[in-house]
């Protein structure tokens, strides 16, 4: 079963980063800022990444170096 939680976890990282890449794409920074309600989306979907990243195991988390868990965490995010 913690196989299967970590999988669904890093789908999670997955659906929320590629949306959130489709979110900005074709904008510029400074159209990013200016918009409140697209910069409370992204800043969601980085929760959603982050609180993912958090709750993978650390066995998996030792098998990619892609997983950002610990990167996030240390950053106060996660």
């Amino acid at each position: 079963m913690p196989l299967r939680e970590d999988r669904l976890r890093l789908r999670h990282i997955l659906d929320a980063s590629r949306e959130a890449v489709e979110l900005i794409a074709g904008l510029n920074k400074a159209e990013v800022i200016s918009n409140r309600v697209l910069t409370l989306a992204l800043v969601r979907l980085l929760e959603v990444v982050g609180e993912a990243a958090a709750r993978i195991r650390p066995e998996t988390q030792v098998q990619s170096t892609a997983i950002p868990g610990r990167r996030l965490s240390a950053c106060g995010i996660a």
